[in-house]
């Protein structure tokens, strides 16, 4: 087993699901503003 594979494997995934969490997070935000203005 290559450590030094599976971290690089790690770390990818990791990358991965951090810009699925700021996707979401920009998409909440955008949302929110949307819904302030419309107050």
């Amino acid at each position: 087993m290559d450590i030094e594979l599976e971290r690089q494997k790690l770390e990818k995934l990791v990358a991965k699901i951090n810009n699925s969490i700021s996707d979401k997070n920009i998409e909440l935000g955008s949302r929110q503003n949307n819904s302030s203005l419309k107050l």
